[in-house]
């Protein structure tokens, strides 16, 4: 069949006051012209394709997503800098852009922290009240036990911090130590890259449940293969997000939170 050649119409987050990581997320439309969605929750979501092939626009989708679900303590780190990925440090937790030496230590302390978090939590779980099937966190017991709301990691260009002389190895580490071990507990990763195999950890890439892979002259192609989803793989436009309205809606996902949780975060 031949892809859809049409305008990606704009994403359905336009029109959604909060979302639900627990549920599927749209992210574009199938050559059938069928939305296709995606599970966050304890994901890890690798969007990779070289320069101007959409990456920034599919994973700014999945972020703001993110956003907007006022249980989610949301961490963003743009490699690139830049004005694209600006408007979530308005509604990010923890932010930082450019592969810069502070924030690459800023990447390395917030990973390192967040292994240790994703070892408290599994602990905590094992205790006879959590039920999670096989020490799975389950949106019952996030929504029972504030500490074990979902937490989504999202780095724009991990390449860059990766490759960082002095923090890149701590990076890889704990980066490796995430994928391996934060899906269960209620961890989330989104990750872009360049799409070179060597820009990223084979521990990393296997662990990845979830891969957008973007071409320069045709849309993407989505496989999935989440816990909470039928495994397939299928070709994909992706939806419009473009800055002016991902700004609209951080500053609905601010309101969302605010609202939430009384102004306190965590």
């Amino acid at each position: 069949m031949t892809p859809i050649r049409t305008r990606s119409p704009r994403t359905p987050l336009a029109g959604m006051a909060t979302v639900d990581v627990w549920a599927p997320v749209p992210i574009g439309t199938d050559q059938s012209g069928e939305t296709v969605a995606i599970t966050l929750a304890g994901s890890v979501l690798l969007v990779e394709g070289p320069e101007r092939a959409g990456r920034t626009n599919t994973a700014r989708i999945a972020v703001a997503a993110a956003a907007l679900d006022p249980t989610v303590r949301l961490v963003v780190f743009d490699g690139h800098g830049g004005r694209d990925w600006h408007p979530f440090a308005l509604v990010a937790d923890q932010w930082a852009t450019g592969a810069t030496d502070d924030a690459a230590e800023d990447l390395a302390t917030v990973l390192t922290g967040a292994v240790a978090d994703v070892i408290g939590r599994a602990h905590s779980m094992q205790r006879p009240d959590g039920d999670g099937p096989s020490g799975r966190l389950t949106p019952g017991l996030s929504a029972a036990d504030r500490s074990l709301g979902p937490v989504v990691v999202a780095v724009n260009e991990i390449d860059r911090y990766l490759a960082h002389p002095a923090h890149g190895p701590e990076i890889t580490r704990r980066l490796v130590e995430l994928a391996r071990l934060g899906s269960p507990v209620g961890y989330s990763l989104i990750l872009t890259t360049t799409g070179a195999r060597q820009a990223l950890p084979l521990a990393v890439r296997d662990a990845a449940d979830t891969r957008v892979s973007l071409h320069p002259a045709g849309p993407a192609t989505v496989a999935t293969a989440h816990p909470l989803q039928a495994p397939r793989s299928v070709v994909v436009r992706a939806h419009r997000l473009d800055t002016a309205t991902l700004t609209w809606l951080v500053e609905r996902a601010r309101y969302a939170r605010h609202r939430a949780t009384g102004g306190d975060r965590r």
